[in-house]
């Protein structure tokens, strides 16, 4: 599918997770086409085997999840992988499926000035487009948000108000970027 063949290097461009298996996925990780998608879901028409190292299996990726090019290291708005930041929307409750079969194991809620780390960009196509993917402490699952502010002194706040800030060039400056289907 999408032109893939077994051998082709293909790397990994979408938010880096935990699977139910233990193995893992992370941007901008490159891997081999191990073949085409056998999960049988009715979706294997848009998904290729990829082995990424470390991993035991190779695993099944939607297509749009992949490029035959390294991604970009700078995410919109600036972000990168590994990055620190803090959430600075509304606090709103998330449901999370970690498990297989798709029943619901848990929901989070998503507090303001809770720390998490950049994993991957956010959705593609979306109107917002300095959205990114963040694994928030105590979730196991990435959060697609651009309600987010860097966290790059040593001076932030644990629990920051609406606009928080952020250390740069010697001077506290407002970082606020306003939410897209986060309220």
């Amino acid at each position: 599918p999408g032109g893939w063949r077994v051998g082709d290097v293909a790397y990994y461009a979408s938010a880096g997770h935990q699977l139910p298996s233990g193995d893992t996925l992370r941007y901008g990780t490159r891997g081999m086409v191990t073949g085409p998608s056998a999960v049988k879901d009715g979706d294997d028409d848009c998904r290729i085997a990829v082995k990424f190292p470390g991993n035991e299996e190779a695993v099944a990726c939607f297509l749009d999840a992949l490029t035959s090019s390294p991604p970009a290291e700078v995410l919109p708005g600036g972000w990168r992988i590994g990055e620190s930041v803090f959430y600075n929307g509304a606090d709103r409750w998330l449901s999370e499926d970690v498990s297989r079969g798709g029943k619901l194991k848990t929901s989070h809620r998503l507090h303001n000035g809770v720390e998490g780390t950049v994993v991957g960009p956010g959705i593609v196509g979306e109107e917002n487009r300095s959205s990114v993917a963040v694994l928030f402490s105590g979730h196991q699952v990435p959060v697609v948000t651009s309600s987010i502010a860097r966290a790059d002194t040593r001076a932030w706040p644990r629990v920051c108000p609406r606009f928080c800030y952020a250390k740069t060039g010697g001077k506290m400056q407002i970082v606020d970027i306003n939410a897209y289907g986060d309220g």
